[in-house]
């Protein structure tokens, strides 16, 4: 359970790196401002916290 789990957060982790700076370009491209751009990238990470505020950590622990 553990390696599978561990497998599936490198791989996201591989992804997002990948489509980080992909993205960035695009968002640099478009000419946002530098206030537009952080909360471009600032959003997903709090939807993310938001996502993880609901996980039981009873559950998560079994």
């Amino acid at each position: 359970m553990t390696s599978t789990g561990l497998g599936w957060g490198l791989g996201v982790g591989r992804i997002g790196a990948i489509l980080g700076p992909f993205i960035g370009g695009l968002l640099i491209d478009m000419e946002l401002t530098l206030q537009q751009n952080f909360m471009a990238f600032a959003l997903p990470s709090l939807l993310a916290a938001v996502c993880l505020f609901f996980v039981n950590p009873r559950l998560a622990a079994s």
